[in-house]
């Protein structure tokens, strides 16, 4: 505690490496509060800015600068739900971790509502030249388009991880049920959903129901559940190359 409310520090750690963090809580009297952010530091990248404590939310800015990395993430409010507006960029950036993740270039630009009622998103993802441990992404482009929880994320990405691979893919999301098709190529043999992979929430936890799928030849039918609690997988496999499982764990 101080005369003008509070200092804080912090350290920890995340994924893109070790972070630090200091600055203020100020409580002017018959004011908003104001918390200010003076730095926070992860690998190299520094952000500094002022966050106003609002009805609703918080208006103010995050700057970020060093490391590689630079642009903003403004904080303001669409009626009574908070909104987080980023223009980021990175080149040559390079985080800690671990694992450690390298970044040629990378850009974010889009705006994220935390709307109670569903997760609002309309943004757009590209990058080059991404490392994080054994897997490299050459080329990453995703745009999502969400509103209240209710939308379609769009990936298409390249790059190696054991294998080379090329994946293009649409997810149809809902609060409860997530739909993706797609396909592509594992060194430049054909890998295709044959039928839509349906993952269902189940409390802390995803169903996936029966999808079809082939891949140079061969033919799988797998279900399973993943997250919280046990996993299962049930697969039925027909002249499936295994090295499918590269993409997974070379």
């Amino acid at each position: 505690p101080n005369a003008e409310g509070f200092a804080y520090q912090a350290s920890g750690g995340s994924v893109l490496g070790p972070f630090t963090a200091a600055g203020a809580i100020l409580m002017p009297p018959n004011a908003p509060t104001r918390i200010t952010v003076a730095p926070l530091t992860v690998s190299g990248t520094t952000a500094t800015g002022t966050l106003v404590s609002m009805p609703g939310g918080f208006d103010g800015q995050l700057a970020f600068t060093g490391g590689g990395v630079s642009g903003s993430l403004r904080f303001d409010r669409a009626g009574a739900v908070q909104r987080i507006t980023a223009a980021l960029t990175a080149r040559d950036a390079r985080f800690a971790g671990p694992p450690q993740t390298t970044i040629r270039r990378l850009s974010i630009n889009g705006a994220v509502l935390l709307d109670p009622a569903g997760l609002g998103v309309d943004a757009r993802v590209t990058a080059r030249g991404v490392r994080r441990g054994g897997l490299t992404v050459g080329r990453l482009s995703a745009d999502v388009d969400m509103k209240g929880g209710t939308g379609t994320v769009v990936v298409s990405a390249a790059g190696r991880r054991g294998k080379a691979f090329a994946l293009q893919g649409t997810a149809q999301v809902a609060p409860e049920r997530i739909a993706i098709t797609g396909g592509g190529t594992i060194e430049r043999q054909r890998l295709k959903l044959d039928s839509a992979a349906v993952l269902t929430r189940e409390g802390g936890a995803w169903r996936l129901a029966p999808t079809a799928l082939s891949f140079n030849g061969g033919t799988a039918r797998v279900s399973g559940r993943f997250g919280e609690g046990a996993n299962a997988v049930d697969a039925t496999l027909e002249r499936m190359p295994l090295s499918i499982l590269d993409l997974v764990s070379p």
